[in-house]
Formats: structure tokens, C-alpha cells, sequence
């Protein structure tokens, strides 16, 4: 299996941070999201920039695996020569940043189906460097931006300020998922850049980004079930069905209505103490079954979901969740 010996050569000794992570940490995240990948890459796109005021490069593109599926980092890697080697380098930035295109689909233990869409925005401070806020602005956005804060008792996470949260009204994720109208969301146009600024405890700039949208959210009003993975081989909603500490196998299938070029499945429970655990997998685009392995916790999980997510080549991205209660 993968180690952090293999990929140690692969990342420059002047590495730096990238995303907040250090080079050990940078190599460690790798090991744990490769770890019991069976597809390979077989061909690529890639772009190749020079980086002004500096020997290093850019390297951006598509990749495409053998499963079918594709895509990259996002804002592309970094390079530089080392001894007369090519390697990673990192992108100089304090703050972990994904900014998605998102429609959700939630069905209920109730069996009552909700369908929401907009902008999943996630920031953290996986480094603990001193982010406390950022505010997003962007094409179908209030004109002063959103705003997230990191909350007393949260040390890593970024969280939507209570004015833009979706809270009851949907099920999970209201803390980071900001839902859009078909009219705010039917307003943006291709390519739409977003700016994120990152402060620190004194409200002092610590670091500006910008993510580029290809495509916007789809609307409620133009989505149907094929936008959809369906998941077979899991039928009930009580949290027992979630089998934790074990083993949940399931069937799934992409979305018709687009070309799928990534699929990913995630099980989530939690109590409500503070208490919570996640478990994802990647899957393959050309095969249709599945299971996560979960461990057992040491206290009793009263809800949870289990979900497929699917993203299209302009990484806009579905998802669907089954709920446990």
C-alpha cells in the first residue's frame, strides 16, 4: 500500500505550505485520500506556465483514468527544480478553499424528498494559522458578499454566518451549503470568478483568493432524477440499516442527464453532543457496487446519511443522501 516513503522524492525540500499544510502534512493527506486506488491515469491535457518572479511553474489540465472518469487539482500544481528534478512545490496559501456548484438531494426518513441547490463553500484552517473569517463575493451573490466566521468551539472550520445558513430547512450541511433562488442562480454567467478574502482575529487581510465557476448551479426547475446517482441495495432509513462498526455495501448507478466525470460515496453519523464520524470512498465510473467499512464509536449514533456525489467535466456537483435516523 501507499506510504509517505513513496512519495516523499515527488515533494521539494523547499516545499512550503500549500493550503495551509506543510510538506509533511501535504504528503500525509495525499497517503490518506490515494490509499486503495485501483485506476490509473492513461492519457492528459496539461498547460505548462511560468510563475512571474520566480523559477517555478504552473502545471494545469485534465487527466483521464481508466475507469472513465477525469479531472486535476484544482488551480493546477506548482513545480520547481530540484538537483535536476521536476517536483512539488506549494502554493504559498494559508487557507483551504472549496468553492462548488452544488445541487443537493435529501431523501428523508419520512420519505419525503427535498431538492436544494447553490454554492457548497468550504474554508478551514487546517494549519491553525490564524483564519477567523472570509467573505465570498461573486456573481449571484448579495452585492456585499457572504460572510463565514470560525465559531468558539470549532478550531479547524469556517462556518456560514447565521444570515446566510439554511437552517432547519435542510436536513445536513446547512453550515456550508448556501442556497441560491433559480432567479440568483439563473443570473450567473459562464466563467464567473468569485473573490474569497481570508481575516485573521482582527479582522486584518491575511490573504485574497479568487475560484473560477465554469458552469453554474443547475436550477430546481430544470433538474430531474437522472441528474442524479441512484443508490440500490439499501432500503431502510433506521440507523441500524447504516450498519456501523461494519461493513455498508450498496449498488449505485451515475446520473444520465450529463457525462459523469467523477463519483464518490461518504457515510456520515453523529449525535448531538459534538460527536461525529466520516467515512468517504472513491468509485469507480465503471462498476456498480460498493461499501465503506466503518469503526465503531465509542458513543451511540443517533442520525447519519449515506450519499453519492457526482461531478460533470465543468466540476459541477450533485448529490444525493439517504437519511438515518
Amino acid at each position: 500500500s501507499l506510504t509517505a516513503a513513496d512519495l516523499d522524492p515527488f515533494y521539494a525540500t523547499n516545499y512550503g505550505i500549500n493550503d495551509g499544510f506543510d510538506r509533511t502534512q501535504t504528503i500525509e493527506d495525499e497517503v490518506s485520500d490515494f490509499q486503495g486506488w485501483t485506476k490509473t491515469i492513461t492519457s492528459a491535457n496539461l498547460t505548462i506556465e511560468a510563475i512571474s518572479g520566480s523559477a517555478d511553474y504552473t502545471i494545469n489540465g485534465i487527466a483521464y483514468m481508466s475507469d472513465g472518469s477525469s479531472g486535476f487539482w484544482e488551480e493546477g500544481v506548482i513545480v520547481t527544480n530540484e538537483g535536476g528534478l521536476w517536483k512539488f512545490k506549494g502554493n504559498g496559501y494559508k487557507s483551504e478553499i472549496d468553492l462548488e456548484a452544488n445541487t443537493d438531494r435529501w431523501i428523508k426518513a419520512d420519505t419525503t424528498v427535498q431538492t436544494e441547490s447553490g454554492f457548497d463553500i468550504w474554508i478551514e484552517d487546517v494549519g491553525n494559522l490564524g483564519l477567523q473569517s472570509a467573505k465570498v463575493t461573486g456573481a449571484g451573490l448579495p452585492a456585499a458578499g457572504i460572510t463565514l466566521s470560525k465559531p468558539a468551539n470549532e478550531p479547524v472550520e469556517l462556518r456560514l454566518d447565521t444570515q446566510y445558513q439554511y437552517v432547519p430547512q435542510i436536513p445536513t450541511d446547512g453550515w456550508n451549503f448556501y442556497v441560491m433562488s433559480d432567479a440568483a442562480i439563473g443570473s450567473i454567467p459562464d466563467n464567473s470568478i468569485y473573490t474569497i478574502e481570508v481575516y485573521d482575529a482582527n479582522n486584518a487581510l491575511i490573504e485574497t483568493r479568487t475560484r473560477k465557476i465554469s458552469k453554474r448551479p443547475f436550477m430546481r426547475s430544470e433538474v430531474t432524477d437522472g441528474h442524479f446517482p441512484t443508490i440500490g441495495g439499501i432500503t431502510s432509513h433506521n440507523i441500524s440499516a447504516a450498519n456501523i462498526g461494519g461493513t455498508l455495501s450498496f449498488t449505485y448507478a451515475k446520473p444520465t442527464a450529463f457525462l459523469t466525470a467523477w463519483l464518490n460515496a461518504n457515510l456520515n453519523f453523529w449525535d448531538f453532543s459534538g460527536n461525529s464520524a466520516w467515512y468517504d470512498t472513491d468509485l469507480l465510473l465503471n462498476q456498480s457496487s460498493g461499501s465503506i467499512i466503518s469503526g465503531a464509536p465509542s458513543w451511540t449514533s443517533t442520525q447519519g446519511q449515506f450519499s453519492i456525489s457526482a461531478e460533470d467535466e465543468f466540476r459541477r456537483g450533485v448529490s444525493i443522501h439517504w437519511m438515518f435516523q
